[in-house]
């Protein structure tokens, strides 16, 4: 059962890693696009 709470934890935790790695990219793309306009 452990072993299954790790997993999930470890899953969650690069999911979320990676939420917020693909949000800090929009916020630059939108911070560029609004530059150029």
């Amino acid at each position: 059962m452990d072993k299954v709470i790790s997993h999930a934890h470890a899953t969650l935790g690069t999911l979320m890693s990676q939420q917020s790695i693909i949000g800090g990219i929009t916020m630059k793309i939108s911070n560029i696009s609004r530059l150029i306009i």
